[in-house]
């Protein structure tokens, strides 16, 4: 009894999960990627600039990168 308990609970848990994984996500407007992929493409290039700067300069720009690209993110459209 305590075993065919223990298949059916796992096999509830096993169909749960799959029916998570498959649950689609809401689609992204064409306009949001557009704007997160500028957002990725501007805190690259500040990353990659920011690698020929000296300790607390290389601080600082990397920190107003990491803030620039949350404000973008932010703004970005939603739908």
């Amino acid at each position: 009894m305590r075993r065919r308990l223990l298949h059916a609970f796992l096999f509830a848990l096993i169909l749960s999960a799959m029916n998570i994984a498959v649950t689609p996500t809401r689609a992204e407007s064409p306009e949001r990627r557009a704007a997160l992929k500028l957002c990725r493409q501007k805190y690259k290039e500040t990353m990659k600039g920011s690698k020929y700067l000296k300790g607390a300069d290389r601080k600082v720009r990397m920190e107003a990168a990491r803030e620039e690209r949350r404000k973008c993110r932010e703004l970005a459209p939603k739908r």
